[in-house]
């Protein structure tokens, strides 16, 4: 016998050894070659605490507009009454009717009634024309839409020439100007925060005029101030103006001009 052959019962031992690790192997027990790191991304360091809740950003503050200021005490420079009227008699109001509306004489009160669209009526006070002077005069709207308009007229001419201090029914107030039937913004429609809106309300509406010097009050509120020297002297009245509403009403409630006493002399 080759002594080099190998002994058949050790030939099977080694195949049954093969098989048996080529099972062991296919069923994961035996250990398989190490897989190729992956690399790990580095991560931030976690913060000891919670972070603060976020800071809100500033948000921008609307500027609000100039706020009226109380007007200190007139009376001090104020003169004699000129004319005064609570209507509980005719003093002379100019009336009329027709079927643009009517300037009637109610117990206690002058009304103006506009009955059309774009129509403004108006009536003219008995007190005497002047230059410098306090009126003041309280008003009430009986009825009224938001864009309509009521107001007092300084330093009316012969030819209706005039200033107009106005509100209207929404709370806003201007200053016009009409010379020539034509009509000019001095102050443009401002909501002033001082006039009472809507109808029915009740606003006392003042102006002092010291040459060309104006200041106009809502509820003793100084609104609004300017220079202005188109009309030097003249009447007063009252009027109203529909802007797109059917019918406006207003009534006049109480009327007081005054004189100004004469303005201090700066010393040197």
């Amino acid at each position: 016998m080759n002594r080099f052959a190998t002994p058949r019962s050790s030939t099977a031992s080694l195949g049954r050894a093969a098989w048996l690790s080529w099972l062991l192997l296919a069923a994961g027990c035996l250990p398989q070659a190490a897989a190729a790191p992956t690399a790990t991304p580095a991560l931030s360091p976690q913060p000891s605490r919670p972070p603060p809740f976020p800071t809100p950003l500033a948000s921008a503050t609307p500027t609000p507009p100039p706020s009226p200021t109380p007007t200190p005490d007139i009376s001090t420079g104020l003169g004699e009454v000129l004319f005064q009227d609570d209507f509980a008699q005719d003093r002379g109001w100019t009336l009329r009717a027709g079927q643009g509306g009517a300037v009637s004489l109610l117990p206690g009160r002058l009304v103006v009634a506009v009955h059309n669209p774009g129509a403004m009526l108006f009536s003219l006070s008995p007190a005497p024309a002047t230059a410098d002077f306090y009126l003041e005069a309280e008003l009430r709207t009986e009825l009224c839409g938001q864009e309509d308009e009521f107001g007092l007229m300084v330093r009316v001419l012969p030819n209706l020439d005039h200033y107009l201090f106005s509100l209207t029914c929404d709370g806003q107030a201007r200053v016009s100007r009409f010379v020539s039937g034509q009509e000019a913004a001095l102050v443009p429609l401002t909501r002033t925060g001082a006039a009472l809106p809507g109808a029915p309300a009740v606003n006392r509406l003042a102006v002092l005029a010291r040459g060309d010097q104006f200041y106009f009050l809502v509820n003793e509120v100084e609104v609004f101030s300017l220079r202005e020297a188109s009309l030097s002297s003249g009447g007063f009245g009252l009027a109203a103006r529909s802007r797109r509403s059917p019918q406006v009403t207003v009534s006049l409630l109480s009327f007081s001009l005054r004189a100004l006493r004469p303005a201090a002399t700066p010393t040197g």
